[in-house]
């Protein structure tokens, strides 16, 4: 097997020519939909900066963490019944270990209405008691000897039950006025609230106000802002808490409680939507996007990618793509216009996003062309994007989509003259799509060296008084004496080394045309696949990391 088909996004599967899109664009008919599944879970785990219940601090101003298990059946798509549990860690003066809740109920809805009634316990294992009056025979409910062993409670002389579980009955109801606002009521009762003997019931509203999705632009960044008032109704005691005034129990103190929240969202369907590119950093790039940009050609509808899906909104890119931040606007625009007439195809027929950027391409109007072309070559390449590695050894990959993504730190496969370039982290890079997440590419050792040669010099030799002429062409003379490019010939430094080796060995295949193609190909026609990933090599290692 040629070693070339074995470049950094597998020539074989992923690797070929330029502005491509990282999956086939095809428009297919839409499945059938799903069978109704009745079963539903939810589940999740937070960090509290301080755990606050009604108004008052459940973990002592401490952070709290949490976790729930909700398990539910839904008899209709109107008619839930659920069953739940959940964990708070806590800090109460009889020193529980930990909040333990336990709760079920039922949810209706009735088109605007959605009403939710149910019951739910809160436990609290692992209690002391404390009341020094509180001993055996004392008539006091709770009384036990602990309490008196414990006496009261040391820093203020109050006492505090060994058990403070309960239950509360609740029935609520959120009413969607629209898709902005949603209204609330909650009432909560319990006859003996937190075990003290006094009957509890709170009773609240609510209101949220959800940003229009329009509201940042293309970003994909939801936002909300909700708020509760409530009122916290207490009864009297029982002679646990009782004091000299009243040794019966104590009125406890009802009280007015109120919370205001700003939330954002975002989703994993979002950062994957080509059609709605995902943009974290908009001060990274001219804006606003434009919707060729953000959204893909308009003559392909709904099914059409953003170029910035693929090519990242500040231009970067991806290995299995090519880098358009920073191109000369009229190489953008030749380009686009030769994937239009297909003068620019893939040397490996197998590599799916060619077709793409050929379709994409076809489809846009020549004022997008042009919009796109200004929009990147707008932007600034002022850093490399890859750190190069020369290494006998490389970690070992498997294909994940068009990229090559390392299943291991250790370095234990040989590199075999190949370039292996992947992802600096993996899950900034796939599952979060960030642009600023960049690349390492391993190099087998002394290709480096090898290219600044080439590149330098096309590896001429000087032979007493004469100069032999070397293989290739000195890159200096068209793509500018740092190789950042000059007019409208575009830059090398810096570039991913699995898209430059691509597009040397598609000029040298012959599938890669075009106005410049017979010059390009005189350049690279005696390169061997060795010269061609040291070429690579070493103009991915030029310019400075970020």
């Amino acid at each position: 097997m040629k070693k070339l088909v074995l470049l950094a996004t597998a020539l074989t599967m992923v690797s070929g020519s330029a502005f491509a899109a990282d999956l086939r664009l095809k428009a297919v008919k839409a499945p059938p939909p799903a069978a109704f599944d009745p079963w539903d879970i939810a589940f999740g785990s937070a960090i509290m900066n301080d755990y606050v219940f009604r108004g008052v601090t459940q973990s002592n101003h401490k952070p709290s963490v949490t976790a729930y298990f909700e398990p539910r059946y839904n008899v209709t798509k109107d008619l839930q019944f659920y069953v739940g549990s959940s964990f708070e860690s806590i800090s109460f003066p009889n020193r529980a270990a930990a909040e333990v809740d336990i709760y079920g109920g039922i949810r209706p809805t009735f088109g605007m209405f959605a009403f939710d009634f149910g019951v739910w316990g809160y436990l609290y294992p692992g209690g002391q008691c404390f009341n020094a009056g509180a001993g055996p025979g004392s008539g006091i409910p709770g009384s036990s000897a602990e309490c008196v062993a414990n006496g009261n409670l040391p820093l203020n002389g109050n006492v505090a039950k060994k058990d403070a579980s309960f239950y509360e009955g609740y029935a609520k109801v959120n009413v969607t006025l629209n898709d902005q606002w949603q209204i609330g009521a909650n009432e909560y009762y319990s006859p003996n609230f937190l075990n003290t003997g006094a009957w509890g019931n709170y009773a609240s509203i609510t209101g949220k106000w959800t940003a229009p999705s329009t509201t940042f632009g293309a970003s994909g960044v939801g936002m909300y802002i909700s708020g509760e008032f409530g009122r916290q109704w207490l009864g009297t005691s029982d002679a646990f808490y009782g004091t000299p005034a009243f040794p019966n129990g104590i009125p406890e103190p009802s009280y007015n409680t109120w919370n205001v929240g700003i939330g954002a969202t975002y989703t994993l369907v979002d950062v994957r939507d080509g059609h709605n590119v995902i943009d974290w950093f908009p001060s990274d790039h001219p804006a606003p996007m434009p919707g060729v940009i953000a959204h893909g050609p308009k003559q392909l509808g709904d099914v059409a990618r953003g170029c910035g899906s693929c090519h990242l909104p500040n231009g970067k890119g991806r290995p299995e793509n090519a880098q358009p931040g920073g191109l000369p606007y009229e190489y953008i625009v030749r380009q686009l216009q030769d994937f239009r007439l297909g003068f620019r195809k893939s040397a490996d027929w197998r590599k799916p996003n060619t077709y793409t950027m050929v379709n994409l391409a076809m489809s846009m109007t020549d004022d997008e062309i042009r919009e796109a072309a200004a929009y990147f070559s707008a932007i600034k390449w002022n850093s490399r994007w890859v750190r190069v590695v020369e290494s006998d050894l490389v970690p070992k990959t498997r294909i994940n989509g068009n990229l090559f993504v390392a299943t291991e730190r250790e370095r234990t496969e040989p590199i075999a003259g190949r370039i292996i370039e992947v992802p600096a982290d993996v899950e900034q890079a796939e599952v979060y799509r960030n642009p600023r997440s960049g690349w390492v590419a391993y190099v087998p050792p002394g290709s480096v060296a090898k290219g600044k040669e080439l590149v330098t010099s096309g590896g001429s030799i000087a032979v007493g008084a004469a100069m032999v002429p070397g293989k290739t062409t000195a890159c200096a003379g068209c793509h500018g004496a740092d190789l950042m490019g000059k007019d409208d010939v575009p830059p090398l430094a810096g570039r991913s080394p699995s898209y430059l080796g691509r597009q040397l060995y598609d000029f040298q295949q012959g599938t890669r045309n075009g106005s410049s193609a017979p010059l390009m190909r005189l350049v690279v026609a005696n390169l061997t696949e060795d010269d061609i990933v040291s070429i690579a090599a070493y103009l991915a290692s030029l310019g400075s990391v970020p």
